[in-house]
């Protein structure tokens, strides 16, 4: 649903470092519904036009990883919540570990702490797009984020939007899958 053009040498980085790590995976089992157990977190969003959700359990080698997501539309600003537990969010989870602080006249990247959790926002300032990233639990073999992506967004209205769901529950919910 989201598209975004790789403008910057840092954009094109992360991309493929998001590439990269989706294809990772945690040690552990996926149990074969877990990803529709998350589906009731990832709520409606007052004034949005919300799809189904969906997700994806997938394990190799006794390695698991767990997701869910939802689209959202409002006129032409566009969010996809996500849920992840895995080696994808291992991964990311070591990169926000040292607070990254970024600004540059086309981008913005901050790390900051809100309600306990670390927070990182990635944001394109030329075409308002980007992602807010929730590290619900940022330990090996545990880790857990839920993510937001936007399009047609200031960077602030889009963490607004991220706080309307429950953190709190969500890492209580992504913490009972195996």
């Amino acid at each position: 649903m989201l598209k975004f053009d790789c403008n910057t040498a840092w954009q094109r980085v992360l991309g493929t470092l998001l590439i990269v790590l989706w294809a990772g995976l945690a040690a552990g089992t996926a149990r074969a519904d877990a990803y529709e157990t998350l589906y009731p977190l990832l709520a409606d969003l007052p004034g949005w036009q919300a799809d189904e959700p969906s997700g994806m359990n997938m394990s190799i080698s006794g390695m698991a990883m767990v997701n869910a997501s939802r689209s959202y539309t409002r006129g032409d600003s566009e969010l996809t919540a996500l849920i992840m537990k895995g080696g994808q969010a291992e991964g990311l989870a070591a990169a926000a570990g040292a607070g990254l602080q970024l600004e540059t006249a086309e981008s913005r990247i901050s790390t900051q702490t809100i309600d306990g959790f670390v927070v990182q926002t990635v944001h394109d300032k030329t075409d308002n797009t980007g992602t807010v990233m929730v590290f619900l639990d940022r330990e090996a073999g545990t880790a857990a984020i839920f993510s937001v992506s936007y399009s047609k967004m200031a960077a602030e209205d889009a963490l607004e939007q991220t706080r309307v769901f429950d953190w709190a529950q969500i890492r209580q919910s992504i913490r009972a899958l195996p």
